[in-house]
């Protein structure tokens, strides 16, 4: 993470943040019999307990990792600015491209506009959930939505 900081590597520091909202470790809880009711997650929570009659473990997803969690990347001027243009580039580069927008008849022309909309709609979404994840603010997020959108 302190790599990806030094050199503004938003891809890197993006990956390593989904990484670790998906992997977790296993650990076994030692007194069995000391079981505490369980604890649903989303992955983003930091644990999981599940509960047998044999054993008792609990998952800790890597999220929950201060170093991850806190890290000052992710209050890095244009980080997040970044992390969007980023994002949205990937996705319009996987949209096929049927032929120029000045060609499109306009049922075509509308599904295309619409189709950008949805996209950049859940990317807005996706990223004001992640700065919130990672200790934004509210006002924070409002901030960065209104510089790159129309909402004010």
């Amino acid at each position: 993470m302190d790599l990806s900081e030094d050199i503004s590597d938003v891809r890197s520091a993006m990956r390593v943040k989904n990484m670790a909202n998906t992997f977790h470790i296993i650990e076994e809880n030692p007194n069995p019999n000391n079981r505490k009711s369980p604890v649903k997650s989303n992955g983003r929570e930091g644990e999981e307990r599940s509960l047998s009659s044999s054993s008792s473990s609990s998952k800790r997803y890597l999220h929950s990792d201060v170093s991850i969690q806190h890290h000052s990347i992710w209050k890095l001027p244009g980080f997040w600015e970044n992390a969007l243009k980023e994002d949205i580039f990937k996705q319009l580069s996987h949209q096929s491209s049927i032929s120029p927008w000045d060609e499109l008849n306009p049922d075509l022309l509308r599904e295309a506009v619409i189709s950008i909309h949805t996209m950049l709609f859940g990317q807005l979404g996706s990223i004001s959930m992640t700065m919130l994840e990672q200790g934004l603010t509210k006002t924070e997020v409002w901030i960065l939505l209104s510089s790159v959108s129309l909402f004010e």
